[in-house]
């Protein structure tokens, strides 16, 4: 978490929240092995990249920050690269919690994004959550 954000660090009370769910550090064992997990779980992925297609036709909004450790430049190309169409917003100088360092760039790029395409085409606005 030290490591991720780049416009500021992240509050205790992020970092709390970010880790209530297992409040015992050794429950946590799983956060640091997930990285290489997912690396090592290349036939898994293989089988949902060829079903990517299925998505073809879909509206996408890619939230995209540009000091992100995990994902980068190659990333995004490729995104692309399936969805051209896909608007991306990209987000300066922030990390991998872009909702931490962003939240109301994230936000307010959201709701024009779903004004533009999935409120535009008769699906309900979501309800606020007070």
């Amino acid at each position: 978490m030290v490591f991720s954000t780049r416009r500021a660090t992240l509050t205790k009370e992020a970092k709390r929240a970010y880790q209530a769910p297992l409040r015992d550090p050794t429950q946590r064992t799983g956060t640091h092995v997930f990285p290489g997990a997912i690396t090592k779980s290349r036939d898994f992925l293989r089988g949902i990249e060829v079903r990517l297609g299925d998505l073809d036709g879909c509206d996408f909004l890619f939230l995209w920050p540009d000091g992100d450790i995990a994902f980068r430049d190659a990333e995004l190309r490729r995104w692309r690269s399936l969805y051209p169409a896909a608007q991306v917003i990209p987000l300066r100088k922030c990390g991998h919690y872009i909702f931490e360092e962003a939240g109301p760039e994230c936000a307010d790029a959201l709701a024009r994004w779903l004004a533009q395409n999935a409120l535009g085409k008769g699906v309900p606005a979501p309800s606020r959550l007070e």
